[in-house]
């Protein structure tokens, strides 16, 4: 790597390390205990570390478990985490526009025109499992790249570890292996540098990282096929392979549409006449294949759509195989940058403009939500105030027993001396974690619904969980109201119960 390279890489990695670290601490000071669905969701699923759970791979949750392991719980380690990993992948795509387009100017303009695909932009920051596959995505690309250049042995090795991490962080890694595997071959300039005994190192790290995983999903395969064709489905009336069909197609350029319509207005709002002129310029061998790439992919997901009937299609899962897009539609302006310094200055300033409104609303969500009217929502919910209670009410219980899993992440984040479990996984739990619910132990049930304040409990209910005979003692319901953070003007209205579980 030469040195001017690394002084690129650098400029652009120190103030956006700088950056990510303030909107860390942003983050932490105005919500020190609070986390979003997906952090809450992810906190409580590390209490165990699983080889596979729901229809998502395990990897956020691994990654979080060793986190928690080692720091202890708190929101601070989850923010620091995740923002840490969105900074590698902008300073990944930074990395890989700079040795492709190799202008220091256009690869800047290029990763911050991400901001444009505001799936990318804001959404991703909610999303763990994205993140984890955009990161195995572009760091895979510039193994890609790396051994096109240079044949060497640590970028077979890096190529087989970012595979590995893209199979443990969701399914459709499976769509861009094979995409990239197929275009490779079908190109020979790049099917002579990848067909070599090197390559079997590669699948060989990629299997064993991912290999623990699998062998989980082949014994449950028949139920994550089944959420995962619930996720990718949808009733509708009268419905026919050929309306399916029709759906699922028109979902698809819709969502690619909007996951790319912004960025392209802009880019040709701005650099039309530059963009047609070098439209018909020889391109090199990479962005050949990253073209190749790209076709494959949409070309696979037709297929999924025509085999599977899915009619419902969600952006996010289209993100691994449209990052790479602002770097095709950038590098058609190579060789005009003195040209275009004024329209690059100007669309700089809009670009970090948008960056700092996003993370803004990311970082200062619930105030946000709150002063524009919006009602108080889970994010508002006063969990610590609630944990202090709880330690005061019910220090001898051992478990604490949610609704959903937002509730149970916090509860596991405030109070990590607790079991916490979730109204509908207390089966799964209590046979698969081999949770033994003894007479000894009571179980602290509470609900945050604002809709429907009670205390679900039932007999069948403690029947079915346990597969067992059981008799139940209730004490000590009671109702509570506590203020929403960042307003006294509201409340909500929690149940309480204390349950103590015993076998017959």
């Amino acid at each position: 790597m030469s040195e001017s390279f690394k002084q690129h890489v650098l400029n652009f990695g120190i103030p956006a390390a700088i950056w990510f670290a303030i909107l860390g601490i942003v983050r932490y000071l105005h919500r020190p205990f609070g986390l979003d669905f997906d952090g809450a969701e992810q906190s409580y699923l590390s209490q165990w570390f699983e080889l596979g759970s729901g229809i998502q791979p395990p990897l956020p949750s691994w990654a979080f478990h060793i986190v928690f392991d080692v720091f202890g719980y708190s929101v601070a380690w989850v923010h620091c985490l995740r923002l840490s990993l969105i900074f590698l992948i902008y300073l990944g795509f930074f990395k890989l526009s700079l040795k492709l387009i190799k202008s220091p100017v256009l690869s800047l303009m290029t990763t911050l025109s991400l901001v444009f695909i505001f799936q990318f932009s804001s959404v991703m920051l909610m999303q763990m499992h994205t993140v984890f596959i955009t990161l195995a995505v572009i760091y895979s690309w510039l193994c890609v790249v790396n051994i096109s250049e240079k044949d060497q042995l640590k970028s077979f090795i890096w190529l087989g570890f970012f595979f590995g991490v893209g199979f443990l962080s969701k399914y459709n890694f499976f769509i861009h292996a094979l995409a990239l595997g197929t275009a490779v071959l079908v190109n020979k300039e790049f099917r002579e540098k990848f067909i070599q005994p090197r390559i079997l190192l590669s699948i060989a790290i990629a299997f064993t990282i991912s290999f623990p995983h699998y062998f989980w999903l082949l014994e449950n395969l028949d139920s994550v096929r089944s959420g995962i064709s619930n996720d990718m489905t949808e009733q509708i009336a009268d419905s026919s392979l050929a309306k399916d069909f029709l759906k699922g197609f028109s979902e698809l350029l819709l969502k690619t549409l909007s996951f790319t319509g912004v960025l392209i207005f802009v880019f040709l709002a701005f650099f039309y006449r530059s963009f047609k002129s070098n439209l018909k310029r020889k391109e090199a061998a990479i962005f050949k294949l990253m073209g190749y790439y790209m076709f494959i992919a949409y070309l696979i997901l037709f297929v999924v759509i025509l085999l599977t009937g899915a009619t419902k299609i969600h952006e996010h899962w289209l993100q691994p195989f449209i990052i790479i897009f602002p770097i095709l539609l950038f590098q058609k302006l190579k060789g005009s940058e003195d040209s275009l310094k004024k329209k690059f200055r100007v669309l700089k300033v809009i670009c970090l403009s948008l960056f700092f409104i996003i993370s803004i609303d990311f970082s200062l969500k619930s105030y946000i939500r709150l002063y524009t009217g919006h009602p108080a929502s889970v994010f508002n919910i006063p969990y610590k105030i609630m944990a202090d209670f709880i330690e005061e009410y019910a220090s001898d219980c051992e478990i604490i027993y949610t609704q959903n899993a937002i509730t149970a992440g916090h509860m596991k984040m405030i109070l990590p001396g607790k079991l916490v479990l979730v109204y509908d996984d207390i089966n799964h739990i209590a046979m698969e974690k081999k949770t033994i619910l003894s007479s000894d132990e009571s179980i602290f049930i509470f609900n945050a619904d604002d809709d429907q304040i009670h205390v679900p409990f039932s007999s069948e209910f403690i029947d079915t969980a346990l597969k067992t005979k059981t008799s139940f003692d209730i004490r000590d319901v009671r109702f509570e109201r506590f203020n929403y953070v960042l307003t006294d003007k509201r409340d909500c209205r929690i149940g309480f119960a204390k349950i103590t579980i015993g076998t017959e």
